[in-house]
């Protein structure tokens, strides 16, 4: 495992006390930390995916809340983050989701749902381009890809700025609908901390104007698709919405809950819980009227 914040371990340790056990997958020079969990539910595997700068364990509540509905709980740490080391000369996002890819598919061997949000989203589309045997279908939380021109990509960057704690804890604040401002501040330190290594200052710097999940990509998830969008979302602008609503195809299920931040696993982890296991149920019970 890599070198990890103390905070970072001991919350692992507290997923591994409760039945989530860690896993290291991948070859010698891309080792990858995942959190493996068996369900009690019948529903297939789930992955959650989480974003630039956050981790497997900000899952933790929704972990627990889904295993009574999956017959197994799947959370990676990208390269870089929580747990997982580092890729040697990382490029960009390309070379993240794809060597991620290359590890977790060592051992996953069935079709699973994904649910990613923010960067984790964009992998979640590409895992289902590049690996549709293994998807049954994807839940996208206010997904990252949606391409820029400079002076939008410009704005948006600016606010990974967490040089200061100040502008830290207003960057906290703009990822849930509500938080108590003892956890904002508390959360402040810890992105300031993981916003300063390598892996995340290489993954924003290297980002170009007209990078992003191209309207074919999106146009071909022929796959059960829901998308959320927050009615709170501070950090993703609207034109970021409208991108993945206008190339999304037809039958993808699009809802905008109240009071959905950026990230409302961290404070709406049970009605965030009901989303997924209502839209992977009814894709489930389709999926076998139809093999009938």
């Amino acid at each position: 495992m890599a070198k990890a914040p103390l905070m970072e371990k001991a919350l692992g340790k507290l997923l591994n006390l409760s039945g989530f056990e860690s896993r290291v997958v991948g070859a010698k020079h891309r080792k990858l930390h995942v959190f493996v969990g068996e369900g009690s539910g019948s529903l297939p595997p789930i992955m959650l995916v989480h974003g630039i700068g956050a981790s497997a364990s900000s899952y933790g509540p929704l972990m627990h809340l889904l295993r009574s509905s999956f017959s197994k709980i799947i959370v990676p740490d990208f390269p870089g983050h929580g747990l997982s080391a580092p890729i040697s000369n990382l490029k960009g996002h390309e070379q993240l989701f794809s060597e991620t890819c290359a590890s977790l598919t060592e051992f996953i061997r069935e079709p699973i749902y994904l649910f990613g949000n923010s960067m984790g989203g964009a992998f979640s589309v590409y895992w289902a381009e590049h690996y549709r045997e293994l998807t049954r279908g994807l839940v996208l939380c206010s997904p990252a890809g949606a391409p820029m021109e400079k002076r939008e990509l410009d704005a948006f960057r600016s606010q990974f700025d967490l040089s200061t704690l100040a502008k830290a804890r207003t960057f906290a604040g703009k990822l849930t609908h509500t938080m108590p401002v003892p956890a904002a501040w508390l959360l402040a330190l810890s992105l300031r901390e993981v916003f300063a290594t390598k892996t995340v200052r290489t993954l924003l710097a290297n980002l170009t104007p007209g990078d992003g999940l191209h309207p074919d990509v999106l146009a071909r998830l022929d796959m059960p698709v829901m998308f959320l969008w927050g009615k709170s979302e501070h950090l993703m602008p609207e034109a970021h919405f409208n991108y993945f609503a206008a190339h999304l195809p037809g039958h993808v299920y699009i809802s905008r809950p109240e009071r959905f931040g950026h990230c409302p696993q961290l404070d709406r982890p049970a009605e965030l819980a009901r989303y997924i296991v209502d839209f992977s149920s009814s894709a489930t019970q389709a999926k076998v009227r139809g093999a009938a």
